[in-house]
C-alpha cells in the first residue's frame, strides 16, 4: 500500500493552524493519521458569512480537540463561492471523538445551512520516518 506524503503551503493558509508534539504527519498512538480536503460551495450572497462561521469554528475545534492537529481552510482566488478545508487528526480515535464531539452537533448544521454542496477527499497521512527508511 502506498503512502501519500502531504505537502501543504502554509503561507497560503486564511487561518491558524496547531501541530503539536512533532512532525504534522506523526499520530499520537502509533497508528496513522487521517486526513481530509473538503471542498465546500457556499450559496450565493453567503460566502463571507459562511467564511466567518468557518474561521469561528476552526479555532473552537482547535481550543478543544486536541485530537485535531491540523485545520485550516483556502478560499478560491477565482471562485469566490469556492472553499477547500484540510484537516487532520491523530487517529481513527481522534476522528470518532470529533465527529461524536459537542463542537461538531452544534457546529455542522449552522455552517451547512450556507453551502449548496460539499465534495470530501479522505487520505492517511504517512509517517515521515517511516517514508525515509523506505527510501
Amino acid at each position: 500500500m502506498g503512502a501519500v506524503l502531504l505537502v501543504w503551503i502554509l503561507a497560503q493558509c486564511n487561518t491558524p493552524y496547531r501541530h503539536e508534539g512533532g512532525a504534522p504527519s506523526r499520530s499520537m498512538g502509533g497508528s496513522m493519521a487521517i486526513g481530509f480536503y473538503r471542498k465546500v460551495r457556499a450559496k450565493e450572497g453567503r460566502s463571507e458569512r459562511f467564511e466567518a462561521l468557518l474561521q469561528s469554528y476552526i479555532a473552537a475545534i482547535l481550543d478543544e480537540e486536541p485530537g485535531c492537529t491540523f485545520l485550516t481552510y483556502l478560499r478560491s482566488p477565482t471562485d469566490p463561492l469556492l472553499f477547500t478545508i484540510h484537516e487532520e487528526y491523530a487517529d481513527e480515535h481522534a476522528l470518532e471523538l470529533h465527529r461524536n464531539g459537542d463542537l461538531e452537533r452544534l457546529w455542522l448544521p449552522v455552517l451547512l445551512r450556507h453551502v449548496t454542496g460539499v465534495t470530501v477527499s479522505r487520505f492517511a497521512v504517512a509517517d515521515e520516518d517511516e517514508l525515509m527508511a523506505r527510501s
